[in-house]
């Protein structure tokens, strides 16, 4: 893995004027933190105090104010470096890295102001084949329905010039000229700028790239925001001109306190640092694409299948981010009230437990983990912990199944029906934020609200269609996506050959493997109701979905609620029914520790450096995470090219209808029932058709499967249509 901050890799540093500026260390540092920071200043002093005259760097630890930033002080510059102990995270690294080149920047020398000669005359005239401009927006509200442009900077693509219009307006016609002159933009972070083009000036813009993209290709742990990635082309700390106009911060973890208020400095230095962001972008598109080429040639790869679907799915989900959710206000006081009636009931569970045994815990803060022990152990649960993890382990308990059940309520009050009460004061619109560069693994992510922890609970039901009666909420699902995966992948026989005879693996795994016995007496018992079969299927769908990703026999004990022992037995009935599953665990871990990275089937690498650690623990650990990776990645894949390709045709054929959520293996839309019919015809070639076509050898010889159905509100299937695609 390269060194996020090794200055030979900077290909086109930003030339600077020297201004030294006295600097020194202030505070206790670490012989190791104050190696790094002199990596960056070789001059710097230390001193005991803070002195006039000075640029003073102290450890965050000892000021308690958010890490890299600048402020005054007796006079002179302090600025605030993150501090770490000998056992820091790449991220910890990486923050103090940036800071102290960020300071070295500052208080060393002073950055020359950006060539902002370009004018939008010359950028029509550019040749069609060099249509492509680095772009970023300063706007007056960080919502997309808010606010308006206070400038927005377009460089070329060498990091040279920039052309920066301001005001609203002004900014309105350059965008709208550029993208009617079949120009396409490089930016950091494409949903933020792709839902302002969309909602400002009514067209989806065209996206070149988007670096941030690129970070999670190839700086997967470390991280993504342009202020950190400057740092690749000597840029860090170009922001500072900046920090007597930001919003204030919050001493204790440096969050926003208040709106936004970049727009309220002088309009030229608001054109200066938003033109230094698109040279930062540009620079770094160029010096991180040479090192993805490095590290795919050295990989072999010759097509990353995820790289361009990361990049497709951003303008997908700023559509999705700006269409929302609709929620029902009259739905939504059900859903609190039933919420509250379900905490209510879980305390008067546990309450009556307690008093049976002479106990009168304190049940009113049990949002405590501490309140929640004393309480548990009150019940006569003698559980080590109160997490959800070690919980079920007791999960036969009613007072656990109640504390389980008070945990999901209170969870989903906070994290989602607060939104909810507002979405519906403001119109009825619920939006999150989506990311799929945030993760390491790929994965989705929601927040503001948590749009995915949304299990199936009734408080779906608060969801509707925005056209009322005149829509439907489509929800399709992938039919045991991974599993497919696996079965192709490892060319396992006996997952091949129970999907291409449509025969029930769960049913399958629970007779060989949970109950050692054939699978055809297996059926007939369960088709005559047999409990315990009943039972054993179920528990062959547990394994089969957690085995195929290497569940530990610890894991698989939680899973099963079984002893360590009794879960080793299971893992291996299993691996000898399936050896092939066992085959690929074994190659992937091979892989992992001789290369330090593994490669999933759709081109994307995941570095692995405790793979060739010395620690049997974080080694084991790294060998799971390789694993995973197997399936995992290509089933996300698979997903979001089903999205894309879905959200492609709804735009180009200007229908009403949109995509609002994708949840896992499923995705949801809002669909008006006059284009019903449409959307449905295009569910095959969409969900079908165009995963097998990009990813052929992924289903090879086991195909996709799709189901799903579509009613007044989301997932309740009693009172819905079902949808089958074979």
């Amino acid at each position: 893995m390269l060194d996020l901050f090794d200055m030979s890799a900077v290909l086109n540093p930003v030339h600077r004027v020297a201004t030294p500026v006295p600097v020194q260390l202030v505070g206790r540092w670490s012989v190791q933190e104050a190696e790094i920071v002199r990596k960056y200043m070789p001059e710097v002093e230390s001193g005991p105090s803070v002195r006039a005259g000075y640029a003073n760097l102290v450890r965050n630890a000892d000021t308690q104010v958010p890490s890299g930033r600048v402020w005054h002080k007796n006079g002179t510059y302090v600025m605030s470096l993150p501090s770490f102990n000998a056992d820091f995270s790449r991220k910890a690294y990486e923050s103090f890295a940036w800071c102290a080149q960020a300071a070295a920047n500052i208080f060393g020398c002073k950055l020359r102001e950006p060539d902002m000669g370009l004018t939008l005359d010359d950028c029509l005239a550019l040749p069609e084949d060099e249509r492509v401009l680095s772009f970023d927006l300063e706007t007056t509200s960080l919502l997309p329905t808010e606010g308006h442009f206070s400038c927005a900077s377009f460089c070329l693509m060498d990091g040279s010039r920039c052309f920066v219009p301001a005001g609203h307006e002004e900014v309105r016609d350059a965008i709208g000229r550029l993208h009617a002159a079949g120009f396409s933009f490089l930016v950091c972070n494409a949903p933020y700028e792709s839902k302002w083009v969309k909602h400002h000036c009514g067209f989806v813009m065209r996206l070149f790239d988007d670096v941030q993209v690129q970070a999670a290709l190839l700086n997967e742990e470390g991280h993504k925001g342009l202020e950190y990635l400057s740092a690749w082309v000597g840029m860090a700390g170009y922001d500072y001109l900046m920090s007597e106009h930001l919003a204030p911060l919050s001493p204790k973890n440096g969050a926003v306190a208040g709106r936004r208020a970049h727009h309220e400095a002088p309009i030229q230095l608001l054109r200066e640092y938003n033109a230094l962001d698109t040279i930062a972008t540009a620079l770094i598109h160029r010096c991180m694409k040479h090192k993805l080429a490095e590290e795919f040639a050295e990989a072999g790869v010759r097509n990353c299948l995820s790289y361009r679907c990361l990049l497709d799915s951003q303008t997908t989900l700023a559509s999705m981010e700006l269409n929302g959710m609709y929620v029902d206000p009259v739905e939504m006081l059900r859903s609190r009230a039933y919420l509250d009636q379900v905490s209510e009931g879980a305390i008067r569970v546990i309450a009556e437990e307690c008093a049976k045994r002479g106990n009168q815990p304190d049940l009113t803060n049990l949002g405590n983990p501490k309140d929640r022990m004393k309480a548990l152990h009150a019940a006569g649960v003698k559980c080590k912990s109160a997490a959800k993890k070690e919980l079920i382990r007791y999960k036969k308990s009613e007072v656990v199944d109640a504390m389980l059940a008070w945990s999901s309520a209170q969870s989903l009050k906070a994290g989602v029906m607060k939104y909810a009460e507002d979405a519906c004061a403001r119109g009825g619109l619920l939006k999150t934020n989506f990311s799929v560069t945030a993760l390491v693994t790929g994965q989705l992510t929601s927040r503001n609200p948590p749009m995915l922890n949304i299990a199936k609970s009734p408080i779906r039901k608060m969801f509707r269609s925005r056209f009322g009666d005149d829509g439907v909420l489509l929800s399709l699902d992938y039919s045991q996506l991974h599993l497919r995966i696996m079965a192709n992948v490892a060319k396992c026989r006996g997952f091949i050959d129970a999907f291409l005879e449509d025969r029930d693996l769960h049913s399958l795994t629970g007779a060989l493997v949970v109950m050692g016995m054939d699978e055809d007496k297996f059926l007939e018992r369960l088709a005559d109701g047999d409990n315990e079969c009943a039972e054993a299927r179920q528990t062959g769908k547990r394994i089969n979905f957690s085995v195929i990703t290497e569940v530990t026999g610890h894991g698989l004990s939680e899973l099963l609620g079984s002893s360590v022992r009794q879960a080793d037995i299971v893992l291996s009935r299993f691996y000898d029914v399936y050896p092939e599953v066992l085959a690929a665990h074994e190659r992937q871990h091979e892989l992992a520790a001789k290369q330090g990275y593994v490669v999933s089937p759709t081109g994307r690498l995941r570095h692995l450096r405790e793979a060739r650690s010395r620690v049997p623990k974080l080694r084991a650990r790294a060998g799971r995470q390789a694993t995973d990776y197997l399936v995992s990645n290509p089933g996300r894949t698979c997903t979001l090219i089903a999205m894309n390709a879905m959200h492609e045709r709804l735009t180009d054929g200007g229908m009403r209808s949109v995509i609002i959520n994708q949840l896992h293996d499923a995705i949801i839309h809002d669909v008006h029932l006059s284009e019903l019919d449409t959307v449905l015809e295009w569910v095959r070639p969409c969900y079908i058709d165009e995963p097998h076509a990009a990813m052929p050898e992924v289903f090879d010889p086991v195909k996709l499967a799709l189901d799903g159905h579509y009613g007044p509100h989301w997932h309740h299937k009693e009172d819905s249509t079902p949808v089958v695609v074979a």
